[in-house]
């Protein structure tokens, strides 16, 4: 059950995540387009790290979710 919950869950943010990442990151790329290799790298790597980051802070939440609705032994809190 805490399987299934925090797939689907993180799935949740991830999906919502990314249709705010992907515009965002096109929009950002786009900014750069037809500029040197430096600054368009600069921007990809800045677009990159923030996924990544996203990527960590919804793990975190979904850990947090899981101690908010399971107890220590994996059973729904009541």
């Amino acid at each position: 059950d805490t399987w299934n919950f925090a797939h689907h869950h993180c799935g949740k943010l991830w999906f919502a995540g990314g249709l705010i990442a992907l515009p965002l990151s096109v929009l950002i790329l786009l900014c750069v387009r037809g500029q040197s290799e430096e600054a368009i790298g600069i921007a990809g790597l800045c677009v990159l790290a923030a996924q990544i980051v996203f990527l960590f802070v919804s793990v975190g939440l979904t850990e947090v979710a899981l101690k908010k609705t399971f107890d220590a032994e994996g059973k729904r809190k009541a």
